[in-house]
C-alpha cells in the first residue's frame, strides 16, 4: 500500500512488514451503548438508563417500583394485627419449656453450661412470634425479653429447689419446695443461689428472646 505525506510531498509506502494492522477494530464504547437489558419481570427490552440492577436480576424502574411497594406493604403487615394474647401464652409456653430443659441438662450433668441458656430465650422468642399470628414487632421483642427472664427466673428456682431437696434428704428433713413458688419464695430460693455468672447466662437468653420477635427492615439503600 502506498500513501504520501503531505508535508514532505513525498510518498511513503507500508508493507504488512511494517507491523501495522490495518483491519478495522470494533469501538467499545459502541457495544457497551448497544447492550440490550431484559427486565427480569416483565421481560421488556431495557436501557441502561431505565434498568435497576439487584444482587440477582435487572427490572426496569416500573416493576421495580412495584415490587418494591408489594415488599413494602408486606412488611408493614408484619406488625398489625397482632395476637399479644397468644403472643403472652406462646412466649409463657416456650420460655418454660425451655426452661424444664435447662433444668433437666443441670439435674443430669450436675453443669450449668450456660450456652444451654439460650434454649431458654429460643423458646420464649419462638413462642411469642408463633402465637402472635407469626408477627413481629418491638413491643412483641419486649414481651419475649420479659418472658425469657421470668422462665430463666423459673430455671434457676428448680435448679436450687432440687439442691434444697438433696440437701433437706441429706438431713432427714421432709420439707418439699413446691414447683410453682410463691413471690417471696421465689425471691429467697433464686437469691441464695445466686452467682456473678448468672448475669452472662441470662444475657445469653434476653439476646436469642430479642432477636427472635425483630421486625423485618427492608434495605431501601441504593
Amino acid at each position: 500500500m502506498t500513501t504520501s505525506d503531505p508535508n514532505r510531498n513525498e510518498e511513503i509506502e507500508i508493507t504488512p512488514d511494517d507491523g501495522v494492522d490495518l483491519t478495522a477494530q470494533p469501538d467499545p464504547t459502541t457495544d457497551a451503548a448497544e447492550e440490550t437489558l431484559h427486565c427480569a419481570q416483565c421481560q421488556i427490552a431495557v436501557s441502561a438508563d431505565h434498568a435497576v440492577q439487584t444482587d440477582n436480576a435487572v427490572f426496569c424502574t416500573r416493576c421495580f417500583a412495584e415490587l418494591k411497594r408489594v415488599l413494602e406493604d408486606s412488611l408493614a403487615g408484619q406488625s398489625q394485627n397482632i395476637n399479644y394474647l397468644g403472643a403472652v401464652a406462646g412466649g409463657l409456653l416456650g420460655g418454660l419449656l425451655g426452661a424444664l430443659i435447662w433444668w433437666g441438662f443441670v439435674m443430669v450433668t450436675n453443669i450449668q453450661f450456660g450456652l444451654i441458656a439460650v434454649v431458654i430465650g429460643w423458646g420464649a422468642g419462638k413462642g411469642v412470634v408463633m402465637f402472635s399470628g407469626h408477627k413481629r414487632s418491638r413491643t412483641l421483642q419486649v414481651i419475649s425479653v420479659s418472658l425469657a427472664a421470668l422462665s430463666y427466673g423459673m430455671a434457676s428456682y428448680w435448679v436450687m429447689m432440687s439442691a434444697f431437696h438433696e440437701y433437706f434428704a441429706e438431713n432427714g428433713i421432709t420439707t418439699k419446695l413446691p414447683m410453682i413458688p410463691t413471690p417471696a419464695l421465689f425471691v429467697d430460693v433464686v437469691s441464695a443461689g445466686f452467682q456473678m455468672f448468672d448475669l452472662i447466662f441470662l444475657a445469653f437468653a434476653l439476646w436469642q428472646a430479642w432477636k427472635m420477635p425483630a421486625p423485618v427492615v427492608l434495605n431501601s439503600g441504593e
